[in-house]
């Protein structure tokens, strides 16, 4: 206690070189917490976003050929699903499942002489609640859809046909027989788009199942929206073993695994089989690549805080070998009063172990406070709507990876040590007679 005493007190001996010193790591770590800890909230914000557009952390899809090819979505009997799915409740906690006829090569809406293309998903209006919650509605309302032909619209899409709130449209798009259909849609109401909903449009899933001559009541895919985003992984690799035990025909896991929707489809269409098969895919695997550049951009910042503590250590080495040398005769006197070798290169190693906790606590208390200032700002109303999938609400939030954040603190701990190891070696090796007759 009293070697730690002596070397809390020896920092504040030299205020301005402890300044310097603290200050060079703070400036390190208040980098790299600052770039975690945006890195890390841009990725939550995102796998929350996208959970919440398709309402689901976990998407089953079944397809199968009605001829060589021609390819179809649907769930044709869902039973052995639902038991699959009802099985893996009991194991990780589920918050709703949602079923869904999306008409994934997208629809053409007609307006007079305007025309967009867009993705139109088939709700079940009286279970599917979630919807209503995530859509901004601007006008009309999303009550009393059930059982019509009435369509959600985004406003953007609403513009560009020049189409208001009560109007009919016309959507069309393929059967899954390959022919052309059409019905009449009214525009029921009109949302607020941001980038995660622009681009789909939402009507009754019945009214899509007549669209594509699909028979009443069906369905090509299920969303499992889970109580716990941990539990994401470990569930999609459980419920891939539950449907394949209720004897389904399965797309091999490790053929879905970090592969996104485009590729997956791809790789669909040229099954050689053309038999019925089940896929399981979740929010972390179509968010693989996603990942994999933010992972990126942590390492290499990392890689950045070890380059700079580099250069920070190698002054402390300096540092504290003029240090050495300037407390000769105090390093003299104690070892004369009977302290150990040891004990005084514990005492080096101590006072630069505060000096780097100093630095640390600095720069990530100036790191939060940046972080906490930056994330009142709201950036959706500074015209930054093209971020919208990385914000909350149109806030910047940010998040931490715990592991990396016990690396950077290791990392500072071990580059100090290794920097003042040899000058405290070096003070602990001073003879007592020489350093008292020295005039440092």
């Amino acid at each position: 206690m009293a070697i730690a005493r002596i070397a809390f007190r020896n920092l504040s001996r030299q205020k301005r070189r402890s300044f310097l010193l603290a200050g060079a790591i703070a400036f390190g770590i208040l980098v790299i917490t600052a770039v975690n800890g945006v890195v890390g909230g841009i990725l939550v914000n995102a796998e929350n976003n996208f959970a919440s557009l398709i309402s689901a952390h976990i998407l089953v899809i079944n397809y199968h050929f009605l001829d060589k090819n021609r390819l179809v979505f649907q769930i044709q009997n869902e039973k052995p699903y639902d038991a699959a799915i009802q099985r893996l409740g009991k194991e990780f906690p589920i918050k709703y499942v949602q079923k869904r006829t999306s008409i994934f090569n997208n629809a053409t809406l007609i307006f007079q002489t305007e025309s967009v293309w867009r993705q139109v998903d088939g709700v079940d209006w009286k279970k599917d609640s979630v919807l209503s919650h995530q859509l901004d509605i601007l006008q009309g309302s999303l009550t009393g859809l059930t059982g019509t032909n009435g369509i959600v619209l985004g406003e953007k899409e609403a513009k560009k046909l020049g189409v208001r709130l009560g109007e009919d449209i016309l959507v069309q798009a393929e059967t899954i027989y390959g022919q052309q259909n059409v019905i009449q849609a009214t525009v029921k109401a009109i949302f607020k788009e941001d980038n995660l909903s622009s681009g789909t449009a939402f009507m009754d899933r019945e009214a899509v199942n007549r669209l594509l001559n699909m028979p009443p009541g069906s369905f090509n895919w299920f969303g499992i929206f889970l109580k716990h985003f941990q539990d994401q992984d470990a569930a999609t690799a459980r419920l891939q073993t539950l449907l394949s035990d209720e004897h389904l025909a399965m797309v091999p896991r490790s053929e879905t695994i970090n592969t996104n929707f485009n590729t997956l489809f791809g790789k669909i269409r040229k099954d050689k089989d053309k038999t019925s098969r089940t896929l399981v895919t979740d929010l972390n695997d179509q968010m693989s690549s996603l990942k994999g550049i933010f992972d990126t951009i942590q390492n290499i910042a990392l890689f950045v805080l070890f380059l700079l503590l580099t250069v920070i250590m190698v002054g402390l080495n300096n540092t504290y070998r003029i240090i050495v040398w300037e407390r000769a005769r105090e390093i003299g006197t104690l070892r004369a009063l009977g302290t150990q070798r040891q004990a005084v290169s514990r005492m080096f190693l101590l006072e630069a172990l505060f000096l780097a906790a100093l630095g640390t606590v600095t720069g990530v208390v100036l790191a939060l406070l940046g972080l906490t200032g930056l994330s009142l700002v709201n950036f959706t109303s500074h015209g930054a709507t093209d971020f919208d999938i990385f914000l909350a609400k149109g806030h910047l939030t940010w998040s931490f990876d715990p592991v990396r954040l016990i690396v950077m603190l290791v990392l500072v701990a071990v580059m100090t040590l290794l920097a003042a190891y040899f000058p405290a070696r070096r003070a602990g090796k001073v003879d007592p007679a020489v350093a008292l007759r020295t005039t440092a």
